[in-house]
C-alpha cells in the first residue's frame, strides 16, 4: 500500500468516525447540535473525496491504474465477468469511493459490449468530470 493509500485509509477511518458521530447527534433536537452535525457532514464529504485529487480521466492513464486493471483482468481469467467472453476487456469501477486506492472488489472486468450496455443503462457516475 502506498503512502497515499495509507493517508486515504486514515482519512476514511476518520470519515467513518464522523459518520458515527452524526448518527448519534442526529437523535438530539438542539439547534446548536444540528449546526455541528452539518459542519461534520461537510467535513466528512471533503474527507471522502480525498482520492479524487487527480481527475478520473487522468488517473486512468497512470501506471498505477493500468497495473490494477491488469491485475483485475488476470483474476477474472481474462474473461468478461458478465458474459464470459474473451478478447477486448475493460476494468470497470463498481465504485469511485476509493479512487486511487481501489480494492479488488471495486473493479469488475467487462467486455466492451457489456461495458457499453452497462454505461448506457446506468451512466458512468462521473458526469462533468474532466
Amino acid at each position: 500500500m502506498t503512502a497515499h493509500c495509507d493517508l486515504v485509509a486514515a482519512r476514511g477511518e476518520l470519515a467513518d468516525a464522523c459518520g458515527d458521530l452524526i448518527r448519534r447527534l442526529d437523535a438530539l433536537d438542539d439547534d446548536g447540535i444540528r449546526a455541528q452535525i452539518k459542519a461534520v457532514s461537510m467535513a466528512t464529504a471533503v474527507l471522502r473525496g480525498v482520492c479524487r485529487v487527480v481527475t478520473y480521466r487522468k488517473y486512468l492513464q497512470t501506471d498505477e491504474w493500468k497495473q490494477r486493471a491488469e491485475a483485475a483482468k488476470a483474476c477474472a481469467g481474462y474473461r468478461c465477468q458478465v458474459c464470459n467472453q474473451e478478447g477486448s476487456l475493460d476494468a470497470h469501477h463498481r465504485t469511485y469511493e476509493r479512487l486511487g486506492c481501489e480494492l479488488p472488489e471495486d473493479i469488475t472486468v467487462l467486455c466492451r459490449s457489456c461495458h457499453q450496455l452497462f454505461s448506457d443503462k446506468m451512466g458512468d457516475g462521473l458526469k462533468g468530470q474532466p
